[in-house]
């Protein structure tokens, strides 16, 4: 009986362990794959203020003046620009 329940003990430390093992390797997936979409979101950002800028600069150039503001979006679906501008041409 002894062995019985030492065996069932054995196999619930190596049950832990593999679980823990795995959570762990979950996170660091998890983490890896925020950290990719948040340096997504900060390419596409900077892409956006540049494509802002050169609309300020050709709007300049013919007289007009560009006003832009960036709206950060509530909920932002991976792949997905992650603000929106409005530009303003006056």
């Amino acid at each position: 009986m002894d062995h019985l329940v030492h065996q069932l003990h054995e196999g619930q430390q190596k049950l832990e362990w593999a679980l823990k093992k795995h959570m762990k390797q979950a996170e660091i997936n998890r983490t890896a794959f925020a950290n990719a979409i948040r340096s997504q979101g900060d390419n596409l950002t900077k892409m956006a203020e540049g494509q802002t800028q050169m609309l300020a600069g050709i709007g300049l150039s013919r007289g007009s003046m560009v006003s832009g503001t960036m709206v950060p979006l509530q909920k932002c679906v991976p792949g997905e620009v992650p603000v929106v501008f409005f530009l303003n041409f006056e």
